[in-house]
Parts: C-alpha cells; structure tokens; sequence
C-alpha cells in the first residue's frame, strides 16, 4: 500500500535551529557537578584511619593499582600507563568504499606569537 507523500510542517524546521547565537555555548555553566564525584574527591583526600604511613584513600589506591599491575592485571597496568602516558593513539584508515581518490579540504591557520622579552624581534 502506497502511502501520500507528506509536506514538511513549516514550524518543525524552526526546531532545527539552536536556541543560542553563534559563538554562544549551550551549556554556560559547563557540564554540572555530581555529588558522587564531589564526594570522590573529598574522600580521596582524606587520610586512611590508622594507616601506620599516614596515607590518603588516593595514595593506597594508586598503590594497590601498582601491586594489581606487578601481580599481572592487564587492566590495571593499562590504567596505570593511559594516565601516565596519556591514552595510545589508534590508526584509522580513511577512503571511499569504491577506492576512488579521497578528496580532503584542510585549511591551515597561522598566526604570529606574541613577542617575548626573551627572544629579540626584527624591529627591536
């Protein structure tokens, strides 16, 4: 069964439009804080009651990522290096499907640094 073709409501592309301007966030007061997280942190801070080294939640945590690492826990000595190495690139292959060339628009923005007392610029 065929179905009649449907003319877009004209009020529903108006909701495709961002209620804010340009250059303006959507979000001005940023992602909100959770009291889990806030709670988190003020517990990682704490010290460890009776913790003979004087301890926080923080440092025994760390620590005991470490002995999960050096015990073999994959997952634990990955956590370890994604935070001190930060996260390891991934490779992508980018292309058509149909292996026809690939165009790429790229534009480049240059700037000149601010001149620094240090270095000596032409006009000085």
């Amino acid at each position: 069964m065929l179905t009649p073709k449907r003319t877009p409501n004209p009020k529903s592309l108006k909701n495709l439009k961002p209620a804010w301007l340009p250059g303006e966030s959507g979000n001005p007061s940023g992602r909100p804080k959770s009291e889990v997280t806030d709670a988190y942190r003020f517990l990682a801070r704490c010290k460890v009651p009776g913790d003979p080294k004087g301890r926080t939640y923080a440092e025994l945590l760390a620590e005991a990522q470490f002995w999960a690492a050096i015990g073999g826990a994959t997952t634990a000595a990955r956590e370890i290096t994604d935070r001190l190495e930060g996260k390891s690139l991934q490779r992508v292959e980018v292309g058509n499907l149909d292996e026809s060339p690939l165009e790429l628009n790229l534009t480049v923005k240059f700037s000149d640094p601010e001149p620094s007392e240090d270095k000596p610029t032409p006009d000085r």
